[in-house]
């Protein structure tokens, strides 16, 4: 049974997918269990950061539904004034940072996750729960754009990139130092987690922008052991 409380509000909401889970199952489930092990792990770990605000990190509650190879997030808004939406951005933002550079270290299995993060209407409701059925209700356009995205075949993203869909009414600060690493890149930004310094954002791009997905995974290690 969830321990989630009933939420209904417009927030931002996350889907984070395992990048070759389905491979990873083909090949045997020992490989897979793994991956899911270090992923579940992570998830549990840093999500127990985010539990509470904490003014200290400019943040506010983070919840979080982890469903076999993927995960749901969002944050509860107090209000929807412009500091309580850039403080829901921010501490998505910081989790999928955490969660990412945990999961890209050794040990073994090193995994690449692709998440996309949109605003809108997100509802969880409780609903009885029997013996052998468990329960997780929730619905809304911010999940269901969340979703898309992160499943869309004709815009795909990539295996470790984060991507943010951002309408113009949504007033943000983009100069607080928290989003120094986001980028606008045509309808989305993309937010480079594996970087310590904006300026670093064209080059790694350059080396990034290749197909070979273990390649990817040395490339992402290497940045994140210079910080």
């Amino acid at each position: 049974m969830t321990n989630i409380e009933p939420y209904t509000n417009k927030t931002w909401v996350a889907f984070v997918d395992i990048s070759g889970f389905k491979n990873e199952m083909r090949k045997g489930k020992r490989q897979a269990r793994k991956m899911l092990n270090k992923f579940h792990n992570s998830i549990f770990n840093n999500g127990l950061l985010f539990t509470n605000r904490n003014p200290d990190w400019n943040t506010i509650e983070l919840n979080l539904l982890s469903v076999s190879d993927c995960a749901i997030l969002f944050t509860r808004n107090q209000n929807r004034t412009s500091l309580e939406i850039s403080k829901g951005l921010a501490t998505m933002l910081l989790f999928i940072k955490n969660m990412n550079r945990e999961l890209i270290r050794p040990p073994k299995p090193r995994i690449l996750t692709t998440s996309s993060i949109c605003y809108g209407e997100f509802n969880i409701e409780p609903r009885t729960e029997g013996s052998g059925i468990n329960k997780e209700f929730f619905y809304g356009d911010g999940y269901v754009d969340a979703y898309r995205d992160n499943s869309s075949q004709s815009n795909k993203i990539q295996p470790g990139e984060c991507r943010i869909k951002i309408d113009e009414n949504i007033n943000i600060d983009f100069e607080d130092n928290v989003f120094r690493l986001l980028n606008r890149e045509r309808r989305y930004y993309m937010y480079y987690w594996m970087l310590d310094n904006p300026i670093d954002i064209s080059k790694f791009k350059q080396v990034y922008n290749i197909n070979i997905y273990e390649l990817k995974k040395d490339i992402l290690n290497g940045y994140i052991d210079q910080l």
